[in-house]
């Protein structure tokens, strides 16, 4: 349900400003409104029970949140230009992205199902890629580990790859399987 805008132009607002007029006017929900409203920087007016927001005032405070003009703005140690009316982050990256396989994806998957909160925490610090490219390094070299280990106990051998390669390809691809399992659940489902 789409609900038709009251103001067409900033002129037509009313001298005082309450909460639905305020969520028109910055595209915010009424709730947001309120909490402005409850600021101690926002300039409220108590009338009885109601609060409002003179229009000039509005106007100071608005203009009182925009960057300085000069093209270049700083927020939380974050770069801006501006281009017209909008602000664009200047967004660079000093490091290469790291290399991510398989088992850095599974956890990616695993992490972004099962424990929601710690991904974004991750994937907003920065440090998501370096913990998924650990895991899938961590996860290779215990499997090639496993698997050597698994196959010199259970006697595969290159003289039986010699001698019979078929049942040293299925003794392999079960040795591997088996490895496999054991990281997964070690390393990547925990």
């Amino acid at each position: 349900m789409n609900k038709e805008k009251k103001y067409t132009s900033l002129d037509q607002l009313p001298l005082s400003l309450n909460a639905d007029d305020i969520a028109e006017v910055l595209n915010i929900s009424r709730g947001n409104a309120y909490c402005l409203l409850h600021r101690e920087d926002f300039p409220t007016v108590h009338i009885g029970k109601r609060m409002v927001a003179p229009r000039g005032r509005f106007f100071e405070w608005m203009n009182n949140q925009l960057p300085e003009q000069s093209g270049e703005a700083d927020f939380v140690d974050i770069n801006y230009s501006r281009k017209g009316d909008y602000l664009f982050p200047n967004l660079c990256f000093d490091e290469e992205p790291l290399p991510i396989g398989k088992y850095g994806l599974l956890r990616k998957g695993y992490l972004k199902e099962h424990h929601p909160a710690l991904y974004s925490s991750m994937l907003l610090t920065g440090k998501l890629d370096k913990h998924l490219a650990e895991i899938d390094r961590a996860c290779s070299e215990r499997v090639e580990l496993i698997t050597n280990q698994l196959a010199k106990r259970e006697g595969v051998t290159e003289s039986l790859k010699a001698a019979d390669q078929t049942t040293w390809v299925a003794r392999m691809n079960n040795i591997r399987a088996s490895a496999e399992e054991i990281v997964l659940s070690e390393l990547v489902y925990c």
